[in-house]
């Protein structure tokens, strides 16, 4: 049996190890760029294989300064690229969306890893052996833990494995040739691509328009000035906000306004009724953990004066997850095309063509997008700062992660009461109790009752965040959400005169 020498890519602000033994890294970096045929080149790759469920081509371009684009093509077809400075990424639906923290450096690890570029002494990752032997390494600002295997007998690397939430995502290679391997396999978050049968092209220039992001969106979204931009309102008994849209021009019953949600979401027992097209397999993850779903696309969707055409979704069955009786979900896919103004204390929401914002004279605080959710910096009692989510599909005021939780030892000497919270792919265990304080676009909320995370698997296992904020808190505001400019207004009740 082989033996695999176990070589660690760490990318954790504050984490280099000490003392470090500097030759002895620099004879296995050298063995490793020796055993794989590295060297400094312009690189295209093209292949075929599978992703999302579906037979697939491949195209990649890779510089030897770290560029790179990833250009994936079926049905669901996707571009990933980053010009050295910026990262960005086109959906299915051909809407272009900024890869930032995490989702960038998950990528940049991807894309190094294939092409090699994390070997070059140039590149931007700082490398290290720690104690034990293993290679420690800190790419700028990065937050993802990550290791390589290395064959112990051909100085080749085998694998990359980092972790987000409850289980490891990889990449795998396999036969090398002329520096680069013919096979790769990548798994993330229970999604699965193969790429096979890889060719290699070299060229003295690639030109620097193929990085550059694209940041044209697609014609897909209509606004009706004869339909009225506020639209009925429902609340559930525990809290839940709905509206009714039609699709494909049937009234599919109430649908959850969700900015927790990063897909738009339909429930099976309208699809085979609507006869919606499966166009790719994915999977989910929720409160209780991972599940399998399809992609279904119909012909429309209307939601008060806007239309978006050949809409993609999620397909959950609701009664099964044992979620609630709800048509659907509207999340990252809606909000992304339009400007929403929300009210959850008054049941009220409006929608707004994007360019209104410039309309609106109120303060305007930028967030990041972690996996197509909006995040927003907080503080917390200690003034312990953290990056929470704003999720408007959760009754909570707040639920803290469990790895934030843990780092900051919150649970000890707190009272607290055991209860168990459940959603897409089961309950989890949870503490309820309460906070000194915690801190939302200056407004503080006193002695807040929170939820903290005790459970293993789903979502809130969630490496990089410290949580996410719910209806609780959000009611105390009137909210803007402008996903296109990457911004929200919290615009507290006694300002709106």
């Amino acid at each position: 049996m082989i033996k695999m020498i176990v070589v660690s890519i760490l990318i954790l602000s504050g984490s280099v190890s000490a003392d470090p033994d500097e030759e002895r890294l620099e004879e296995m970096l050298t063995n490793i760029r020796a055993a794989t045929g590295f060297r400094a080149r312009n690189l295209i790759l093209n292949g075929t294989g599978e992703a999302s469920g579906l037979e697939t081509s491949f195209l990649y371009y890779f510089t030897p300064d770290g560029r790179f684009r990833i250009d994936t093509d079926n049905n669901l077809k996707t571009i990933v690229g980053f010009d050295g400075k910026t990262g960005w990424l086109i959906d299915y639906s051909g809407m272009p969306y900024p890869l930032q923290g995490w989702a960038l450096e998950v990528e940049q690890l991807i894309a190094w890893f294939i092409s090699g570029y994390w070997l070059d002494p140039d590149s931007p990752v700082e490398l290290d052996l720690s104690e034990d032997g293993r290679i420690t390494a800190q790419v700028p600002s990065g937050v993802v833990l990550a290791t390589i295997e290395i064959d112990s007998v051909t100085s080749i690397p085998n694998k990359l494995i980092w972790r987000i939430y409850d289980a490891d995502c990889n990449v795998t290679l396999e036969d090398f040739h002329d520096g680069i391997a013919r096979r790769v396999t990548i798994k993330r978050n229970g999604e699965f691509t193969d790429i096979k049968d890889i060719e290699l092209h070299t060229k003295s220039e690639i030109s620097d328009d193929i990085f550059h992001p694209i940041e044209s969106r697609p014609n897909d979204t209509v606004f009706s000035k004869e339909k009225d931009d506020t639209i009925e309102v429902r609340r559930t008994d525990y809290g839940l906000f709905l509206i009714r849209p039609r699709v494909d021009g049937k009234d599919v019953g109430w649908f959850t306004v969700d900015t927790g949600a990063g897909r738009n979401v339909i429930d099976t027992r309208y699809t085979e009724h609507l006869m919606m097209d499966i166009v790719g397999t994915s999977t989910a993850i929720g409160v209780g953990g991972t599940i399998d779903v399809n992609y279904r696309q119909c012909k429309s969707i209307e939601i008060g004066p806007l239309e978006i055409k050949n809409p993609i979704f999620y397909e959950i069955d609701f009664g099964e997850s044992g979620v609630d009786n709800r048509g659907g979900i509207l999340g990252y896919d809606f909000f992304i095309r339009c400007l929403v103004e929300l009210d959850l204390e008054e049941d009220r929401i409006t929608i707004y063509e994007p360019d209104i914002r410039n309309n609106r004279d109120v303060a305007w605080q930028e967030f990041i997008f972690h996996d197509n959710i909006p995040a927003v910096y907080c503080l917390i009692e200690g003034d312990i700062k953290g990056l929470f989510t704003i999720d408007t599909g959760s009754d909570t005021n707040v639920a803290l992660h469990k790895k934030f939780v843990d780092d900051h030892n919150l649970l000890y000497d707190r009272d607290v009461q055991k209860v168990y919270l459940g959603g897409v792919g089961g309950k989890i265990p949870c503490f309820y109790g309460s906070l000194e304080w915690f801190e939302l676009a200056g407004h503080r909320f006193e002695h807040p009752e929170v939820l903290f995370a005790g459970g293993d698997q789903g979502v809130f296992t969630d490496q990089v965040t410290a949580g996410i904020i719910g209806r609780g808190f959000l009611s105390s505001f009137r909210l803007l959400i402008d996903y296109p400019n990457q911004s929200i207004a919290f615009i507290e009740k006694d300002q709106l005169n």
